[in-house]
């Protein structure tokens, strides 16, 4: 399904910049930020917690912010298309908790990010009185990175002398292919300036190239605002 996915974003891609290079155009930078939120195909994420259990927390929510820059043809009255660019920082998620173990407890945390390049298309209706819409889709490469800790915390008891308190660290990064999309309700207050607000989805796979960690899949969604600068 990703791969389906992927390939009509590259379709989108090559259908903005097939549009006719003689139709009357507009440069644009678009920034944007907000709030995302991070899901992941746990328990197979490999955090060692279970989203199932007591013993589990996660804080999913975290800023993002972007920036865009492309070009839109103007096929007709209400209608224009082109290409785009750009970078994004997602944020990420937070996960903690422990193994649940009475004799050998392990305090886990687990910190993921995610940041990508961008390349895609972008299409602009005018509904308006100044308002519009505005759909994006198209290919993100992300760079996803995540640090652990396990902070062993051994109990003593029953006569037994068990191991000093220790932690281990784990970092692990990936690179991936995936793809985005965003729709949004803008108003523009002249023809260089207007405002944006509406909803991103991203979705890649972290892959881990572990035997002890599994790779898994990661969803993230944006609600953001922004200003599109148009020249």
């Amino acid at each position: 399904m990703q791969k389906v996915l992927c390939l009509a974003a590259l379709a989108a891609v090559l259908g903005a910049a097939a549009a006719p290079v003689c139709a009357r155009g507009v440069g644009f930078i678009a920034v944007s930020a907000g709030q995302s939120r991070t899901s992941i195909d746990s328990p197979s994420s490999g955090f060692g917690l279970s989203e199932d259990s007591s013993n589990y927390r996660a804080d999913k929510k975290d800023t993002m912010f972007g920036v865009i820059g492309g070009y839109r043809w103007i096929i007709d009255d209400a209608w224009s298309i082109g290409p785009e660019a750009g970078y994004v920082d997602l944020g990420g998620a937070d996960y903690s908790g422990s193994n649940g173990s009475i004799i050998r407890p392990i305090g886990i945390r687990a910190k993921l990010t995610n940041k990508a390049v961008l390349l895609g298309a972008n299409s602009k209706w005018l509904i308006g009185d100044g308002w519009s819409l505005t759909l994006r889709t198209g290919l993100a490469r992300a760079r996803s990175e995540q640090k652990s800790s396990y902070e062993h915390v051994p109990t003593y008891g029953g006569g037994l002398v068990l191991p000093a308190p220790y932690t281990e660290y784990d970092r692990s990064t990936s690179n991936d292919t995936g793809f985005y999309g965003a729709l949004a309700v803008g108003y523009d207050f002249t023809d260089h300036f207007g405002v944006t607000l509406g909803y991103e989805h991203y979705s890649f796979r972290f892959n881990r190239h572990s035997e002890r960690w599994p790779d898994f899949d990661q969803n993230i969604g944006v609600w953001a605002a922004g200003a599109e600068f148009r020249f």
